[in-house]
């Protein structure tokens, strides 16, 4: 299964993925009129981020983009806490907060494998 992420992602010069969160506030169905709504979302991702011990400029940092305007760049990890954090009466956030917990499931069954392939072997 494609990520729902996958058509909105950008590689930058190092080839490293990022997003923007104005494409991320459309893809989880925010209207570009519900700006505080969605920015709330980040506020609280961006809280999350912090009190998990991570850093901060290593998952959201503001820049600048075509044409002058602002906008956030976000980590893989950024927009996985932006969207836990939005708002699921949103058809775009409950869409990939159900793909991410079917990835969760996925990796914990393949984990399992593993250890139940482990106790066979040895």
């Amino acid at each position: 299964m494609q990520s729902p992420f996958a058509p909105i992602v950008r590689l930058d010069e190092d080839n490293k993925e990022y997003w923007l969160a104005s494409e991320l506030q459309v893809m989880l169905g925010y209207a570009t009129t519900e700006q505080e709504e969605f920015g709330r979302a980040v506020r609280r991702a961006k809280s999350s981020c912090k009190k998990s011990g991570n850093i901060m400029v290593n998952h959201f940092s503001s820049i600048i983009v075509e044409g002058g305007g602002e906008d956030i760049r976000l980590s893989r990890f950024a927009i996985h806490l932006v969207t836990m954090n939005g708002d699921v009466n949103k058809v775009g956030v409950a869409r990939v907060l159900c793909y991410m917990a079917n990835q969760v499931l996925y990796a914990e069954n393949i984990q399992a494998n593993r250890e139940m392939t482990r106790k066979l072997l040895y």
